[in-house]
C-alpha cells in the first residue's frame, strides 16, 4: 500500500474515527488508529505486539483495529463491493480470458478463526479446524463485486449460494445494471457467472460439463470456463496473502469477524483499483478451497435446471464455433497462443494457411514435441553422469573415513597396551 492510498483511506475515515480534543490531553491521531489497524490486519499480530510497535495501550489497539474496521465497514463497503456501471468492460475483460458475456467468477474458501468456547461443535469443519466460509464473486482483475461472509463451515458452497444476495439478485435480474442479454439462435443468455461443480446450475450461472462432458465442444467449454473460473482462485490467494490475519486463525470475538473480514475485502478491492502489487513472497497464497465435488439437485433447483442446461449447451456451440476468435483475443491480452486448444487438423490448417500467406516456414507441432522430448532426454543424460561422478566421490570419502576411523582404534589399541604394561606387577 502506498502512501498516497493511506492518506486516502485516512481522509475517508477521519469524519468516523476524529476524537475531541480536550484540556487534559491530545488524543490519538486518526493516521496512527488506521496504521494501527492495517498493521495487525496485515501481520496478524496480537494487540501486545502493537503495543510495542505504536508505543499505545494494549486496549487501545484492540479499539483501534475493530474501530477502522467498523468504519471501513459502514463508509466503504457498499462503495467498494460492487460491480459498477462499467459492465461492458467486465465482460470484454472476461472475452479476453476465453469466456464470452461473462461478468463473475464465485468460489467460497474457508476463514480460520478462534472456536467459541474451544468447541468444534459449531464451526468445526471437515479438516478438524474452527471456520467461517467466504463465498466471494469477483470480476476480470479479481476485484470483489460480491461477498457472502459468516456461514458455518459445515454448510455446503451449494447451501450458502442459494440463500446469498447475489442468488436472489441474479434471479430477479437486478444485479447487473441494464442486464444486458446476448441472443444465441433462439436462446436468450443473460449475463453469467461461471462457477465449479460444486454450486447448482442456474439460467445465469454455468459450471462444467465435467464427467458428462460427450464432445469436443463440450471439452472446450470446461478448459475455457476453468481457464477464466482461475481468477478467483488468484483473488483469494492475493486477500490472503495481503492480509495474513485471514491466513491463520481469526483473533477475534465471534460478533466481530464479519466486520474484520469485511474490511480486509474493501481493502483488497482498493488495492486492486489502484494497482498495487504484492511485494515479495508472502507465504503460501493457495486458499483452503471447498472441494469441488458435483452437487445433488435439490427440488428447488429442478425449475432452473433445464434452463441452465440449455444456456450451456448454447455458450458451448457458440464457443466451440468461435474459438479461433476468441483465441486471437487472449493472445492480444498475452493469456494464449493463438493455436492453444484447438483441434489438431484445425491447427495444420491454419498452419498451411500461414504459410501460403507469409511465405514464413511454419514449424510442425510433432516435430516440435520430438525435438523436446530430444533434448529432455539429452539434459537427463547429463544429470546421470553428473551423479554417476557424485557417486564416486562420495565412495572416497567413505573410504578415506572408514580408513581415518580404523587408524585412530589402533592408536588407542596400542596406547592402552603400553599402559598396561607398564603398571604390570613383577
Amino acid at each position: 500500500m502506498t502512501r498516497a492510498t493511506f492518506e486516502y483511506l485516512v481522509r475517508i475515515l477521519k469524519p468516523l474515527l476524529e476524537r475531541q480534543r480536550t484540556k487534559f490531553r491530545d488524543p490519538i491521531t486518526v493516521e496512527k488508529w488506521v496504521a494501527v489497524a492495517i498493521w495487525c490486519l496485515t501481520t496478524s499480530s496480537c494487540y501486545r505486539q502493537a503495543k510495542d510497535q505504536f508505543g499505545i495501550g494494549v486496549s487501545t489497539a484492540g479499539t483501534a483495529f475493530l474501530e477502522v474496521c467498523y468504519a471501513l465497514e459502514a463508509e466503504l463497503l457498499s462503495k467498494t463491493v460492487c460491480l459498477g456501471t462499467a459492465v461492458g468492460t467486465v465482460m470484454d475483460g472476461f472475452s479476453a480470458l476465453g469466456f464470452p458475456h461473462c461478468i463473475g467468477a464465485i468460489d467460497g474458501t474457508h476463514i480460520p478463526i478462534c472456536a467459541p468456547g474451544g468447541s468444534l461443535e459449531q464451526y468445526g469443519n471437515r479438516k478438524k479446524f474452527s471456520s467461517i466460509l467466504l463465498q466471494g464473486t469477483v470480476d476480470h482483475r479479481g476485484r470483489f463485486i460480491d461477498t457472502e461472509i459468516g456461514w458455518n463451515s459445515k454448510n455446503h458452497d451449494a447451501f450458502v449460494f442459494r440463500n446469498s444476495t447475489i442468488c436472489a439478485a441474479m434471479d430477479a435480474g437486478t444485479f447487473v445494471p441494464g442486464n444486458p442479454c446476448l441472443h444465441l439462435d433462439s436462446v436468450t443468455v443473460p449475463p453469467i457467472v461461471i462457477s465449479d461443480g460444486a454450486y447448482p446450475i442456474r439460467r445465469w450461472l454455468v459450471k462444467p460439463y465435467g464427467t458428462h462432458a460427450e464432445t469436443e465442444a463440450h471439452r472446450n467449454f470446461d478448459r475455457a470456463l476453468s481457464r477464466a473460473r482461475n481468477v478467483v482462485e488468484h483473488s483469494f490467494g492475493r486477500l490472503k496473502s495481503r492480509f495474513r490475519c485471514l491466513a491463520t486463525r481469526l483473533n477475534c470475538r465471534e460478533e466481530n469477524v464479519v466486520t474484520v473480514v469485511s474490511a480486509c475485502v474493501i481493502l483488497h478491492n482498493t488495492c486492486e483499483e489502484r494497482g498495487h502489487q504484492l511485494l515479495g513472497d508472502r507465504g503460501d497464497p493457495r486458499p483452503v478451497m471447498v472441494p469441488p465435488e458435483e452437487d445433488a439437485v435439490l427440488e428447488q433447483d429442478r425449475s432452473h435446471l433445464e434452463e441452465g442446461k440449455i444456456v450451456q449447451d448454447a455458450l458451448s456451440k457458440f464457443m466451440y464455433n468461435n474459438n479461433s476468435t476468441l483465441l486471437r483475443g487472449r493472445k492480444r491480452s498475452g493469456e494464449a497462443r493463438e493455436d492453444e486448444q484447438l483441434p489438431m487438423v484445425e491447427q495444420q490448417q491454419q498452419a498451411q494457411v500461414r504459410e501460403h500467406v507469409t511465405g514464413q516456414e511454419v514449424h510442425d507441432p510433432a516435430a516440435s514435441v520430438s525435438e523436446t522430448v530430444a533434448k529432455f532426454e539429452k539434459r537427463m543424460g547429463r544429470v546421470e553422469k553428473r551423479l554417476a561422478v557424485h557417486g564416486r566421490y562420495i565412495r572416497k570419502l567413505q573410504a578415506a573415513d572408514r580408513e581415518r576411523h580404523s587408524q585412530s582404534a589402533n592408536t588407542a589399541t596400542s596406547a592402552l597396551e603400553q599402559r598396561f604394561f607398564f603398571h604390570m606387577p613383577i
